[in-house]
This record gives C-alpha cells, sequence and structure tokens, in this order.
C-alpha cells in the first residue's frame, strides 16, 4: 500500500483543524508516503491564508512550512502524476465533478 498525501491533509499535521484527528492517524509500520511535486506550493498557500487571515504569524507559518520540507516523503513528478490520472480516469470511468 503507497499512502498518498494531500497539502489539505498535510496542513492537518501541523495545524488543529476539523478532523485533525483523522490525520494524525498516519499510517504506522513500513508506510512510506508519496505526494506529487505540487504538495509543496498547495501547502505553502493553505499556510499563507492561516497567517494572512492572522491565525499565524509570519514566524511561525515559516516554521511550519520548513518543518514539512524536512518531512520524509516520496515525491513524483506532476508530468507522470498527470498521465497516471488520466489514465486511472480512464480506466475507472470517472467522469469529473
Amino acid at each position: 500500500m503507497k499512502p498518498v498525501l494531500d497539502a489539505g491533509v498535510a496542513v492537518k499535521f501541523y495545524l488543529p483543524e476539523y478532523y485533525e484527528s483523522e490525520a494524525s492517524r498516519r499510517p504506522g509500520g513500513n508506510h512510506q508516503f508519496h505526494a506529487p511535486e505540487l504538495i509543496f506550493p498547495g501547502f505553502s498557500s493553505v499556510i499563507w491564508k492561516n497567517v494572512r487571515n492572522g491565525e499565524l504569524i509570519f514566524e511561525e507559518g515559516l516554521e511550519i512550512i520548513k518543518a514539512f520540507l524536512d518531512f520524509a516523503m516520496v515525491t513524483h513528478s506532476c508530468h507522470q502524476t498527470a498521465l497516471s490520472a488520466f489514465a486511472g480516469a480512464e480506466s475507472t470511468g470517472f467522469d469529473g465533478l
């Protein structure tokens, strides 16, 4: 099993929000998180919104981003992610939202 990490879930590792308890239940054992490269700007954007809204100060946001950059995960090229998502949508019959 290869758990894929989303920026919205990753933020919950660092900020208390709704469903924080679910996000804190990270897979144990030998699991390694996987994520597309775009997780980094997505994560940073969410943290910036928290700074802009006054929920964090700049320095706190910066520390959270630095900690996330050190988080152990396998990142994947967005090129391959796009191809995999496209092929997966075809194979499952996904027709969008």
